[in-house]
């Protein structure tokens, strides 16, 4: 409990408030817990309550803050319709429970699309945050997966660095198995909705830890004997050293670095260098296939050549 003050400290409190009229005290003044008649000076309503909470808490009128709770929840409801019908092209039609409280509730809607109107009720938050007209999602999946064998070949066929080969299994939908090949000439099966929708790509090259989504880098080695030249990317060029000292058995040194901030830049450079020059046809260890016959013209090129 405070310590005793007079009572002057309590109305001056009040006063600088700015929020009730002193009306008087309930009995005698004793203290911090003398309660008082206290009228709100916005609305008028009369309320009486110990005078040291009001002041310590500065806390207004229950009566005005109820009104503005609801004007706030009518606002609220009225934001919420206008963003759902705009949103989701809907017209709404009722509040399952009756009345609005907040994104939680269910609301009725009309779909609006090519005269649909297909009425369903859903939780709020989740139709504004992506739960559309079923009967429309329905008819565009059903179209989706309608396509010619021909259309899925070109859409396919369309996806960079890949190549469509045959089908593995065709049942007329995005479901069906393609085998496709990659820039590297690695093939590999997956389904039309893998590929074209999840990004699904060449599980090899995946493998080999280059995201070309990223900035990474071409590095260039050369043999200590000289007859040898490795050209590979890395989106972590000293990681890849790292790596490549322990599983190669020869010895190398760097000689080139090409850093971009585009991995696909720095992916198409390298298959430039491994389409262009002849192979070493080196085995049995990591990064094998990327090691390139050593010729005056390729390290003139390595020089020279930027993304």
């Amino acid at each position: 409990m405070p310590a005793a003050k007079p009572e002057s400290y309590y109305l001056d409190g009040l006063n600088k408030q700015g929020l009730f009229d002193f009306k008087g005290w309930v009995g005698p003044f004793a203290g911090a817990r003398t309660r008082a008649f206290l009228s709100c000076k916005k609305c008028g309503n009369m309320k009486d309550a110990e005078i040291w909470s009001v002041v310590s808490s500065c806390r207004g009128c229950p009566s005005c803050a109820k009104e503005s709770s609801s004007s706030k929840q009518r606002s609220d409801e009225t934001d919420v319709i206008r963003r759902l019908e705009k949103s989701r092209n809907v017209k709404f039609i009722r509040w399952v429970d009756g009345e609005y409280k907040n994104q939680r509730c269910k609301a009725t809607v009309r779909c609006l699309n090519d005269e649909c109107g297909y009425e369903w009720s859903s939780v709020t938050y989740s139709m504004l945050h992506g739960c559309g007209c079923m009967k429309c999602g329905k008819k565009s999946m059903a179209a989706k997966q309608s396509k010619s064998i021909d259309e899925r070949v070109a859409e396919l066929s369309s996806i960079d660095g890949l190549t469509f080969v045959e089908w593995e299994k065709w049942m007329g939908s995005c479901l069906s198995k393609a085998v496709m090949m990659c820039d590297y000439g690695h093939k590999f099966t997956a389904t039309v909705n893998s590929i074209t929708s999840k990004g699904t790509g060449c599980p090899t090259c995946a493998h080999g830890g280059f995201d070309q989504s990223l900035p990474g880098a071409m590095y260039a080695l050369r043999s200590s004997c000289g007859k040898f030249i490795k050209v590979g990317i890395s989106n972590s060029f000293d990681k890849r050293m790292h790596d490549l000292k322990r599983k190669t058995p020869f010895d190398f040194m760097p000689i080139e670095l090409i850093y971009d901030e585009s991995g696909k830049k720095i992916r198409k450079l390298e298959k430039y260098y491994h389409d262009k020059y002849e192979g070493a046809g080196l085995i049995g260890f990591d990064g094998c296939t990327e090691w390139l016959v050593c010729t005056s013209e390729l390290l003139a090129e390595l020089r020279t050549k930027r993304p």
